[in-house]
Parts: structure tokens; sequence; C-alpha cells
């Protein structure tokens, strides 16, 4: 009888033994599966940094982990359960090749992993600096424009692999039209690294963080004539002409510019000019306005030339007499004279001879023969005048 009881108890346990292994076979089966985009870790990054040395690019950043094991296993197994990492000591300016060691949870097998060897560009660690830029995003009615009244950094430090730094042509700060109004408003404005073609750099770190503050405000815009003033016009024999903008763009709150009707430079000191320039015009500008960024440069260019002149003929009948004393009849000998002028170009190309005024003096004087010197006046801005000959023979004769 005992030993039916034994013998019972070990059939059962042999029954239940084999279920069990049924049980695993059929019900949890051995199996494998794909565990996707793991990501790589980095080891000995700060050694790399020791020797001024860091990380430029990698021929992955990911890796697909191949396992094995029961189902029940690897359907719970996800990224977050391996360590997939490459070994940085050791490595040098350029390509490097490093194997990819795999780490995963005890009850699953790791059967492969899709790249079994990561290739490491290696850079030279630097720091830069860069300049800041704001951009306005958005449409602006043609008579206003938006404006920057303060950034918090015109230039910034940017660091990181140098193949990246030199890249980097500037940091933009885009501000969105649609914030701003007539009023200054304070912004916090993301900083972009870009290359020449406005293209974002990765894989740069903006020293003093990723953003600053800008104060900006959308400002109304006003067009005004332009003065330049001359001084010294006429200190020189030379023929100096000034070519300067007429009209100005500026910009302001809309009760600044209800009092602008127009703007004046500083005074040019044509004195010290003795040859051809562009000199750059300084406007005195009221407070609350500033020139709108759509002026060109504002300069002007000075034409120093050698003076130009023109000489007219006269008979002796087109000179006056100052004065014709009642009784006495007036007479100059047949003659010519030539009427030299100097002066600018532009003055001595719109005279006329009717313009030209010879005479002679015969205030107080009696009958007879008279050499007398003969004045000229001309109205127009001429620097010299000459005459040849300088004296007329005048003949008073009594009535």
């Amino acid at each position: 009888m005992l030993k039916s009881k034994k013998f019972n108890i070990i059939l059962a346990l042999v029954v239940a033994i084999a279920l069990w292994a049924y049980v695993l076979g059929e019900i949890n089966p051995t199996s494998s599966t794909v565990v996707r985009n793991v990501p790589i870790n980095f080891l000995n990054e700060e050694t790399l940094a020791e020797e001024g040395l860091t990380v430029l690019s990698t021929s992955a950043e990911t890796v697909n982990v191949t396992i094995s094991g029961q189902r029940t296993a690897i359907t719970r197994a996800d990224s977050d359960d391996f360590t997939v990492t490459v070994d940085l000591e050791g490595m040098r300016i350029g390509e490097n090749s490093a194997r990819i060691n795999v780490i995963g949870p005890r009850n699953v097998e790791i059967e492969r992993v899709n790249i079994e060897k990561l290739t490491v560009m290696i850079d030279e660690q630097v720091s830069l600096e860069k300049s800041v830029e704001t951009q306005f995003l958005g449409q602006i009615a043609d008579n206003q424009e938006a404006s920057v009244i303060e950034a918090e950094k015109n230039r910034v430090n940017v660091s990181g692999p140098k193949t990246l730094v030199n890249s980097v042509t500037r940091l933009l700060a885009s501000i969105s039209v649609s914030d701003l109004s007539g009023e200054p408003k304070n912004l916090n404005i993301e900083l972009v690294p870009v290359d020449e073609n406005n293209v974002r750099v990765e894989g740069v770190t903006i020293e003093g963080g990723n953003t600053m503050d800008v104060t900006a405000v959308l400002f109304n815009k006003k067009t005004v004539p332009l003065e330049v003033p001359l001084e010294n016009q006429d200190s020189h024999e030379m023929d100096v002409e000034v070519d300067a903008p007429v009209t100005v763009v500026v910009k302001g709150s809309e009760d600044a510019l209800a009092e602008i009707s127009s703007i004046s430079c500083q005074s040019i000191d044509l004195s010290a000019i003795t040859e051809s320039t562009t000199i750059t015009l300084t406007p005195v500008l009221p407070e609350g306005v500033q020139l709108a960024a759509e002026n060109p440069t504002l300069t002007a260019d000075i034409t120093v030339r050698e003076m130009a002149s023109r000489t007219f003929t006269f008979d002796s009948s087109d000179v006056l007499f100052s004065v014709e004393a009642e009784g006495l009849g007036y007479s100059i000998a047949d003659a010519q004279f030539e009427v030299t002028l100097t002066g600018r170009e532009s003055v001595l190309a719109e005279l006329r001879q009717e313009d030209i005024v010879l005479s002679v003096n015969t205030e107080g004087l009696t009958a007879g023969t008279h050499n007398l010197e003969i004045s000229v006046r001309c109205e127009a801005e001429v620097t010299r005048i000459e005459i040849s000959p300088l004296t007329a023979e005048v003949v008073i004769d009594e009535k």
C-alpha cells in the first residue's frame, strides 16, 4: 500500500513536470526579435575634452539589436533595457574606427547588432566670437518700419568642433512683426547659428545661452527734404560741385514725425577740399527720430576741377558812359574788346552777352580825347574777369 502511494506521488510529479515543459514549449516558446533605435553612448568624452578635442560626427547614432529568448522576455524588452557604448579614449583628429559594445537584460540573448564598428570623426574643440543679426519676419506696411531699440548682445561666443564653428557666419535672432506695435516691446528671442546659405548649423553651443532679450518697436516713416549747408564755397579758385541727396526718409513715433518738415546735415567746409572725393553726411536728428533703413548711405559726391573760362567779344558801341553831360558828345574810337570770364562751368554755360556790361567813367571830363580804363560788370557768380585791351580812347566833343 505504501509503495503504491509513493508511486502515485512520483507519477504525479513527472506528469506536472511534463505539463510545465509543455506549457513552456507551446505557450511561451523561445523566439527572437529586433529592438530598434538603441542610442549609442560615448565613453571618455572628458578625456577628449582635456586634449582640446571633441566628436564632430559619427557614422550612426543608434543601432538595431537582434535578441532571442522566451517570448514573454523578449516582448517586454525595449531600447531602454540595453546599453550601447563606444570608447573614445585614444582617438585623434580625423577618422577613427571603434567597436560597439552592447549589454542587455540577463533573460535575453544578444544574437547580433546591425553595426559592429562605428566611424567617429574627431575635431579640434574651439570657441569663436560671432556676430548677432536681428531680422523681422512678416509683412510690414509701406509707411512703417520695424526697429530694434536695444539688443542684449551684438556678438557671442560659439563653441564646438572647429569645422562646424567655422561654418557659422552669424547668429540670427528672428522677430515676428505680428508681435510688435507702436510702443516698445521686450522680447526673448532664440539665437540660431546659420551658415552662409542661412541653413541652421547643428552641433555647436552658444555660450551664455541660446536666447537674448530684445526691445523692438514698429515705427512710422516719413520722407522730408534734406538740407546740406556749404561753407567757404568760394574760398579757392577751383570749380567745386556738390552732389547730395535732396530727400531723406526718417522714422519715429507719429507724434515725433509730425514735428519734422526737413532734416539738416552738419555743414561741409569746402575750403579744405582740394580734390574730388566722397564724404559721409551727418544728419542732425531731433530726439526720437532716426534714419530709416531704406536710405542709401548718406554721402555727398564732391567734384573738384579747374575753373572754366569763356570769352565774349564787344565793339566800341557796346561800351557805356557813366555820365553824359549836357552839351557834350561822347564816342569811342573803333576797337574790339575781349572779355574773358573764369568760373564754374555750369555758371558760364548759362551766360549771355547781354549779362556783361562794359562802361567807362566820364564823370567831370571836358571836351577832348581821353584814354579811360574800361570797367566790366557781371551779375553772375564768376571768380575772375579780364578785358583786353584794358582802356578805350574816348572822344568828347562840344555840340
